[in-house]
């Protein structure tokens, strides 16, 4: 079998490898004399058939109606106490920072902002702005890894099943936590408000 780098492999295996108790047992030789490297986060996996596309298919709309009620959550909660173009941009301001996940990893793992060390990837000395930047970036990433990890669309293209399990995990996380925390919020901020009363003329 020809295998080439950073591409994965599948092929299908029939059913009467297994055991009595119904375990797989694979055995790996490299036969060649070029090295052969397994990632652990995603190495090699035994997958096997649950259900058909459509169930999961919609499974996986139903989490992402899960992120809508979650940005709308963001919206009202915005709008309770800015104006709409402020709330708008807000709301705009808050999905682009869930999107920068990656920058966020970036600089935990790098240490700090700038000034890094090409051959270390590693900052050498931290700075004072990095001291206020890490804890802030740590913690918006853990708020919005409650979020991103039900990735419809990385279960969906990979084949993986969207479980009853996962769906309302991912309601319970990202509807009833994240986006009870903004309505909480927004009811607090509005009955704070002071609403502004129309005189008639006498």
């Amino acid at each position: 079998m020809d295998i080439a780098p950073e591409t994965p492999i599948e092929f299908e295996m029939p059913p009467n490898l297994l055991d009595a108790e119904g375990n797989l047992i694979v055995d790996i030789y490299n036969d060649n004399q070029e090295a052969l490297l397994f990632p652990l986060e995603d190495g090699i996996e035994v997958l096997y058939k649950q259900g058909g596309f459509g169930w999961n298919y919609l499974r996986g709309m139903l989490v992402i109606l899960c992120w809508m009620g979650f940005l709308a959550a963001i919206a009202l909660a915005a709008s309770s106490f800015l104006s709409f173009p402020v709330a708008a941009f807000v709301s705009i301001g808050i999905l682009i920072v869930g999107f920068s996940s990656g920058t966020l990893s970036q600089v935990i793992d790098q240490g700090g902002i700038g000034g890094i060390n090409h051959e270390t990837g590693r900052k050498d000395s931290a700075s004072g702005l990095d001291y206020i930047a890490l804890p802030i970036a740590k913690g918006l990433l853990r708020v919005i890894n409650l979020v991103k990890e039900f990735s419809p669309v990385s279960f969906l293209s990979t084949g993986r099943n969207i479980t009853v399990g996962i769906l309302f995990q991912a309601f319970t996380q990202i509807v009833l936590v994240m986006g009870g925390i903004f309505a909480v919020f927004g009811i607090w901020a509005f009955y704070r408000s002071e609403l502004a009363t129309a005189q008639g003329n006498q």
